[in-house]
């Protein structure tokens, strides 16, 4: 008996049986980064904007950090630069 090739994969019944909501899934995903980041998201934004919001400041305050124009900054601007002919040496 041949198979399906492109037939979908049956779920874990672990998932088949989950009848929790998409807000309820967030909120447990939310929580659970929570942990790992060690603050709270949702004290910090009280919508969707205030999200975006804080997505910008916090990349924002990320690229002052990765581009603080010392030492660190100044090599690997110049080995991104010069990735090409690193590459051809490499060969």
């Amino acid at each position: 008996m041949a198979t399906n090739p492109k037939a979908e994969p049956p779920l874990p019944k672990q998932i088949k049986d989950d009848v929790r909501d998409v807000a309820e899934i967030w909120s447990e995903a939310l929580k659970a980064y929570e942990g790992v980041v060690e603050f709270s998201l949702t004290s910090r934004a009280a919508d969707a904007q205030g999200f975006v919001d804080l997505g910008t400041d916090e990349m924002k305050k990320f690229h002052r950090f990765r581009h603080d124009e010392k030492r660190v900054d100044a090599l690997r601007s110049l080995f991104v630069r010069n990735i090409e002919l690193i590459g051809k040496g490499l060969e």
